[in-house]
């Protein structure tokens, strides 16, 4: 064959990217592939005793393909790739997982009994381990009407405190400025009674000092006048 004909020819393409339908897991067993879905809900299993928190993912999508996948649901270990995202339902993700052989249900048949488990089989899913994950849509956070109201309790508290805060600091500021005010008061009047008293103190002086001075030249104009007069 020609390197011509090899061009000529139509490159096919593998089934799962040519077909529209659902895309059973069964037919992509032992494969390892990018997947797309939307956080369900939580929950956690019972394991040797212990709850072993999980997460359902809904709306699973091959993303290669673009293809509804079946089922179209799976749970998953509630792992540290999940754990770190912060996720809440209605987050769309994306993550890298291997098809596989898994098992569900209860061990031999235990929990059964009572009608709320399942005995446990085995089905196509995928394996524990997933890498990559990531969250492409948050979903709108719907606001908790009890939430909503303790926020703006909260809200509320901290404003009045700080309402509060501010007027002990303003009377604070009013009753120094007053102290402040009645000081100088009383500095003004002891500046006011010692100007006064230094001024009378200070006429008093001047005033008998001119009086001292000014009585010999009066009494000796007063005793020459009647030697002029018996000439």
């Amino acid at each position: 064959m020609t390197d011509a004909t090899r061009t000529s020819q139509p490159r096919r393409t593998h089934p799962v990217l040519r077909d529209r339908g659902r895309l059973a897991l069964r037919s992509i067993h032992g494969q390892v592939a990018r997947f797309s879905g939307v956080v369900d809900r939580f929950g956690g299993k019972v394991k040797l005793g212990t709850i072993v928190p999980t997460l359902c993912i809904r709306s699973l999508r091959h993303t290669a393909s673009g293809r509804v996948v079946d089922p179209e649901h799976a749970w998953f270990r509630l792992s540290q790739e999940w754990s770190d995202l912060g996720l809440q339902p209605g987050d769309a993700v994306q993550f890298t997982a291997k098809v596989h052989r898994v098992t569900k249900g209860w061990q031999d048949g235990q929990g059964a009994s009572g009608g709320g488990g399942r005995v446990r089989e085995q089905l196509i899913g995928f394996a524990g381990q997933v890498r990559n994950v990531v969250v492409t849509r948050r979903a709108t956070r719907s606001l908790d009407p009890a939430l909503e109201l303790r926020r703006q309790l909260r809200e509320r508290d901290a404003s009045l405190t700080a309402a509060d805060r501010q007027r002990f600091c303003l009377a604070l500021q009013v009753a120094h400025g007053l102290r402040a005010l009645q000081l100088q008061r009383r500095r003004t009047r002891f500046a006011l009674a010692w100007a006064l008293g230094l001024g009378l103190t200070a006429g008093a002086l001047l005033g008998w000092t001119v009086a001292s001075h000014g009585e010999g030249p009066v009494m000796e104009s007063a005793t020459a006048r009647p030697e002029r007069h018996s000439r």
